[in-house]
């Protein structure tokens, strides 16, 4: 049952969080500014999906090394590498999340000071609502990790919960986790609907 909570749990939940909001941030911003169509863009795009491609594989691969570890282990010994593993992957996401938060910041950046069009008040909103998202994330991704913390700490402490009653445990805990990220993700969704209905880019003439 553990290997089913670590592979298809939480920690998936929270990869897959990450690369749907790098992707709708970025699809946000192009789509302001009418810059989607060209070829430096799709190049980026590109790049950018390639990297959180192979960042997934290698993710598939540790959970898979990880699993092999958990086999015969004690009670409190499984619980402990539990708990550090979910901990390592979540510092991995945020370097991850960053560094993807960083090129397209910068990206994005470059398009707009190479539009002499957009006034420079514009292009101020437009950064400061990718700075918004990148802390959104952040921020929701802080508040999962302390919670997985604390629930996994205070299994720990209560030796009363083993066997078929912990994996209970385990499996409800990280499937409302899979749900708030999912929840969040929704409302991201919806608030990027609303953004491109209030666009601020100046409308062409037909």
């Amino acid at each position: 049952m553990i290997k089913k909570i670590i592979i298809s749990g939480k920690v998936h939940a929270t990869l897959f969080l990450i690369i749907i909001m790098i992707t709708y941030s970025f699809a946000q911003v192009t789509t302001n500014y009418r810059i989607q169509d060209s070829k430096e863009v799709q190049d980026f795009k590109a790049k950018q999906q390639q990297e959180m491609q192979n960042y997934l594989a290698q993710f598939e691969k540790e959970n898979k090394e990880f699993v092999k570890t958990l086999a015969g282990m004690p009670r409190d010994k499984k619980i402990l590498a539990v708990k550090d593993f979910i901990l390592k992957q979540y510092n991995k996401n945020c370097l991850f999340r960053k560094k993807m938060y960083e090129e397209q910041r910068a990206f994005i950046q470059r398009q707009l000071n190479d539009n002499p069009n957009i006034q420079p008040f514009m292009k101020k909103r437009m950064l400061s609502r990718i700075d918004q998202d990148y802390q959104e994330l952040k921020d929701f991704h802080a508040g999962k990790i302390k919670q997985d913390m604390e629930f996994l700490d205070w299994l720990l402490k209560d030796k009363s919960i083993d066997g078929q009653e912990l994996d209970k445990k385990l499996q409800e805990f990280f499937k409302s986790q899979k749900a708030d990220a999912q929840e969040f993700l929704s409302s991201q969704q919806q608030k990027y609907r609303f953004r491109q209905e209030d666009s601020f880019m100046p409308k062409t003439s037909e």
